[in-house]
């Protein structure tokens, strides 16, 4: 299975290297330490105008459940708890401050996903995200196999606390099945705000994947994540253990 960048981790729906479509529940324990940051310009809370620059840190720890039913559809449940620690470079006309955060947190993420044609070759699917604390999201994914190789794309429109204007998010994948146990992808994303002054996003990782046990599907996989603003670049490190569960 694929995932994206951390700018992006949610789109799950890119999973389709070695993704299961058959009816069944899967698993995942999945962890990492993924920075970022983003540029832009705001007013703060007295009305005075500034540009920023936020680099924030975060570590993960997640547990996830996907059931799949009648060759078309799946739920799947996210629990997430971690740490975050922001720095945030605020630039006035009249002079600079800079502020610091950490906190930890926990967040829910649910996800209903919808096989529209399952025989095509390009594998249509929509997808509607929600996360707690609040954002949603909707996209569209396709993907095509040209044994052994899995090309993906998904264009989505997301908004919540972070994108309050909302932003649009394109993702395309390449994954490399070298065999029954080892497989390799590469993933990139970019997000635009559709407002604001937000400069664009852009993200690429690199996967890593080994099954331990062919029946059930347990695997191992590690990531890192490249994501990049305005020519600043920031390097994340994760892993993740998975199972299946077909009937």
């Amino acid at each position: 299975m694929l995932t994206a960048s951390p700018c992006a981790a949610e789109y799950e729906a890119l999973r389709q290297a070695d993704d299961r479509t058959d009816d069944g529940l899967a698993w995942e324990i999945a962890g990492g330490y993924f920075p970022y940051g983003r540029e832009g310009a705001a007013w703060d809370e007295k009305g005075a105008y500034y540009a920023y620059t936020r680099f924030v840190g975060e570590r993960q720890l997640s547990l996830s459940a996907t059931w799949r039913f009648r060759g078309r559809t799946a739920l799947s449940f996210t629990v997430r708890s971690g740490a975050t620690e922001i720095r945030e470079l605020r630039i006035y006309a009249a002079g600079t401050r800079e502020t610091s955060a950490c906190a930890s947190e926990g967040s829910f993420v649910s996800y209903w996903e919808y096989r529209l044609a399952p025989a095509h070759p390009l594998d249509p699917r929509i997808r509607i995200t929600h996360r707690i604390p609040a954002s949603t999201e909707a996209a569209a994914t396709v993907s095509h196999l040209l044994d052994p190789v899995v090309l993906g794309g998904m264009m989505g429109i997301r908004k919540g606390p972070r994108d309050p204007h909302g932003s649009l998010h394109l993702i395309l994948s390449a994954g490399l099945v070298a065999n029954s146990r080892v497989s390799l992808a590469v993933v990139g994303e970019w997000g635009i705000p559709m407002q604001g002054a937000d400069l664009p996003r852009v993200g690429v990782s690199i996967y890593a994947r080994y099954a331990l046990s062919r029946p059930s599907m347990t695997a191992i996989r590690f990531r890192m994540t490249i994501s990049t603003r305005n020519g600043t670049a920031w390097i994340g490190f994760g892993g993740s253990v998975s199972g299946s569960l077909a009937r």
